[in-house]
């Protein structure tokens, strides 16, 4: 695989097509940060402002607020999955962008 020696970044940066995926991808990053953080937050807070709600006996000693705990791991793994599938179709599109500009760098 050959590399250009010179990549034209400065028309690459003012593509359409780059410009419209870059903000994409900003927006997917952000929306999943903000569930992340709202759902990680929403334990302490629960477990402080819910306390009744989160000490409530499901079975035995399994709680709600034992089992929200656990539900972050399923939760994280769920956001991971959605940026996996949501940069699949940015990273499909950013190829376009890069045939365009570098036809001859293979991906």
């Amino acid at each position: 695989m050959s590399i250009p020696s010179a990549i034209p970044w400065e028309l690459i940066s003012r593509d359409t097509e780059f410009v419209a995926t870059t903000r994409a991808k900003a927006r997917l990053v952000t929306a999943l940060l903000v569930i992340a953080a709202l759902y990680y937050f929403a334990l302490p807070l629960g477990a402080s402002l819910l306390k009744p709600l989160f000490q409530h006996s499901l079975v035995g000693e399994l709680n709600v607020g034992l089992v929200f705990a656990l539900s972050q791991y399923p939760v994280g793994g769920l956001l991971a999955l959605a940026y996996l599938r949501g940069t699949r179709t940015l990273d499909a599109r950013l190829q376009a962008v890069r045939q365009r500009y570098l036809p001859e760098v293979a991906p």
